[in-house]
């Protein structure tokens, strides 16, 4: 009872101010490929490529929505799988595709540019995953591309005021 009690107060509680914002225009996000998956040795099998994270453009997004369907602001694709005695070339592993609105520019940490999302159906690959284990790796899967990112909106003015110098 007292437990429902608890959870019941803390339903009630606003999820932070963080949420009521009207606007984002900046979003900080961590993003990793998946691991590759290991190769078997015995059999010479190659383990499967770790996923890529991508980002795509599509309309009437916000980053707010962006930010709300992931609030850990984490986006991990998924790890290739292991080769074994009846699969020698395994799966790769799924892609993991984050929707973000028109007009983003795509920042590393230091503010390198890595791309720009414009038009519907840009894409572009953010985290490469991992190469799965083969015998240039001793069949051990390699660990998938970590890094921070940010998401800039670009705002584009429907309307430009002009002033003249001459003031009467």
């Amino acid at each position: 009872m007292f437990l429902s009690r608890c959870l019941y107060k803390i339903a009630e509680q606003d999820l932070g101010r963080h949420l009521n914002l009207p606007f984002i225009d900046k979003l900080r996000v961590y993003v990793r490929g998946g691991r590759g998956g290991n190769g078997l040795k015995k059999y010479g099998g190659i383990g499967g490529q770790g996923g890529h994270v991508l980002v795509h453009g599509k309309r009437n997004l916000t980053l707010k929505n962006v930010y709300e369907k992931n609030l850990a602001k984490r986006y991990i694709a998924s790890d290739g799988e292991h080769s074994y005695k009846t699969c020698l070339n395994a799966q790769s592993g799924e892609n993991l595709i984050i929707h973000v609105p028109l007009g983003i520019q795509i920042l590393r940490e230091n503010g390198e540019l890595i791309d720009e999302i414009n038009d519907i159906d840009d894409e572009c690959i953010v985290a490469h995953g991992g190469d799965g284990g083969n015998y240039k790796t001793h069949f051990q899967g390699q660990p998938g591309e970590a890094t921070m990112i940010n998401f800039d909106l670009k705002l584009l003015a429907d309307v430009g005021l002009v002033r003249n110098e001459k003031i009467f």
